[in-house]
């Protein structure tokens, strides 16, 4: 029987996020070489996520509608619990129509701009296992949302409340940078094809249901990689070693970054020009008065 994803010892996209955001003790306590992991239980909006992707990306309708009008009654929670165990996703009836209308735009607006059928130019969750060149026997993983054929595209699919310039602001902070180097450099290895990997952010505002594209530049993708070299050589030495250190344990010189710089210089051109009638009253005397 083959591992789960998750239980297969190989490094992925999380992992590195760890090693470059956290501690190599974070890396190993959300990894596959910790054998006393459990992936916690779906929150409500990762469930809708995964119904929303499978619709999307596959035309697998996983839902199931519960005829109550919240999961209050023990009947409503029975209906949830029965579907659940089905593999079903649950949905109260009232919310229905608005997550197949935001899955059908948003379908057919991924579609359109990238000239794709979803359904039959590709596949959806087929996980990529590669060794990593000059780790001796370590290897990759990675699951695209979707990947076409040919692995000439790959597809990752987020629906959030994010616009795009929040989205394009997060890019480091939640590790999509490297997500998209890493995906990248899996395809590469496993199959020998260059991919191109774009972003699909359905934006959840009702009743539009905007979706935006981002593909990361070139100079992205160089900033992303030098991460995951570093990363992965880290990885490397810890598993050598048996050792996983958290945080140093030593007093760290915290110094502000290139946009607090420009925010005190711009302060100090506030405090030296400061009037405060103007501050007051929201106008500068007229010295000709």
């Amino acid at each position: 029987m083959k591992p789960d994803y998750h239980n297969i010892r190989a490094v992925s996209r999380g992992l590195i996020v760890d090693l470059t955001q956290r501690t190599a003790a974070h890396a190993w306590l959300n990894s596959a070489w910790n054998t006393n992991y459990t992936e916690p239980e779906p929150t409500a909006a990762m469930e809708l996520g995964t119904a929303a992707h499978a619709l999307i990306l596959e035309g697998r309708d996983i839902t199931a509608s519960i005829y109550n009008a919240d999961f209050r009654t023990k009947a409503a929670q029975e209906a949830r619990d029965t579907a659940r165990a089905a593999g079903l996703v649950p949905i109260l009836r009232d919310k229905l129509p608005e997550f197949l209308e935001l899955t059908s735009m948003a379908k057919a607006q991924i579609e359109a701009a990238l000239s794709v059928s979803l359904e039959h130019d590709g596949k959806a969750e087929q996980p990529i296992l590669w060794d990593i060149p000059g780790m001796s026997g370590l290897q990759g993983k990675c699951k695209p949302d979707w990947q076409s054929n040919e692995k000439r595209l790959t597809l990752d699919l987020k629906i959030t409340d994010l616009s795009q310039a929040a989205f394009l602001r997060g890019i480091a902070a939640n590790g999509y940078d490297i997500q998209a180097a890493w995906y990248q450099r899996g395809t590469r290895a496993a199959f020998e094809v260059d991919t191109r990997f774009v972003f699909a952010i359905v934006e959840n505002t009702a009743p539009i249901y905007p979706v935006y594209f981002v593909e990361l530049d070139p100079a992205w993708l160089a900033i992303a990689n030098a991460k995951i070299d570093l990363a992965v050589k880290k990885w490397r030495a810890c598993l050598d070693a048996k050792h996983f250190p958290a945080y140093p344990q030593a007093v760290i010189r915290a110094e502000p970054p290139a946009w607090e710089l420009a925010a005190a210089e711009e302060l100090d051109a506030q405090d030296h020009a400061f009037s405060a009638e103007a501050f007051l009253f929201g106008k500068v005397r007229n010295e000709n008065l």
